[in-house]
């Protein structure tokens, strides 16, 4: 995890693009504002979880959770984009979540895009385009927000393909557009996620033909 123990840095020796996390473990800026980002909506989306662990496998950080209600894994996988324009903090989300229609746990695709929206746009209609490397792109999805809007969830019908191409790639760009908006592009760096998409105990179900 590129850390070294606190006791051979001393703290006015720490370089300004550093951290020093609790536990006297020194990390890039990046890769806390990772971890931290995951374990936050790990708190955020799991809710009153029984087991909360973060780790980091690679590109992605990795909270491990499960619902104390059912026992069914909350476990979920986080990244944040390459670029961040203007300070924006984009963070490519892999979740297990109960689905209300089937009663199991799937494996759900989320976007949370730092737009700045608002409770009040999330019934606004939303599109999400990916593409894996130099592969051809993806449909343009009509996709659906959260309720409160700061989340974009990729459509039930795309997450298989979605998922299978990640598996194999390496970079991933992921455009958005809200209706009436300019459209939106986050990259990704997710070389060989496989490592980590084995540490999910959920997986998105193949759309019936």
């Amino acid at each position: 995890m590129n850390s070294v123990p606190l006791g051979k840095v001393p703290p006015s020796k720490v370089p300004p693009n550093k951290i020093i996390a609790t536990g006297g473990r020194v990390f890039s800026k990046r890769t806390a504002r990772g971890l931290l980002c995951g374990l936050a909506l790990g708190i955020g989306l799991v809710g009153l979880s029984t087991t909360l662990a973060q780790s980091k496998v690679r590109f992605f950080g990795y909270t491990a959770a499960t619902d104390p209600l059912t026992d069914g894994d909350r476990s979920m996988l986080t990244t944040l984009e390459l670029d961040q324009p203007g300070g924006r903090e984009g963070i490519l989300q892999l979740r297990c979540q109960g689905n209300s229609s089937s009663g199991k746990t799937e494996l759900y695709v989320a976007l949370q895009h730092d737009l700045g929206l608002s409770e009040r746009d999330a019934d606004s209609k939303v599109y999400w385009q990916f593409r894996f490397d130099k592969s051809a792109a993806s449909p343009e999805w009509l996709s659906y927000l959260s309720r409160d809007a700061r989340r974009i969830y990729l459509t039930d019908e795309a997450r298989y393909s979605f998922v299978q191409g990640l598996r194999s790639a390496k970079q991933l760009a992921v455009v958005v557009a809200l209706e009436n908006g300019e459209p939106q592009t986050f990259r990704f760096n997710v070389v060989n996620p496989e490592a980590a998409l084995k540490k999910l105990k959920c997986s998105a179900p193949k759309p019936q033909s």
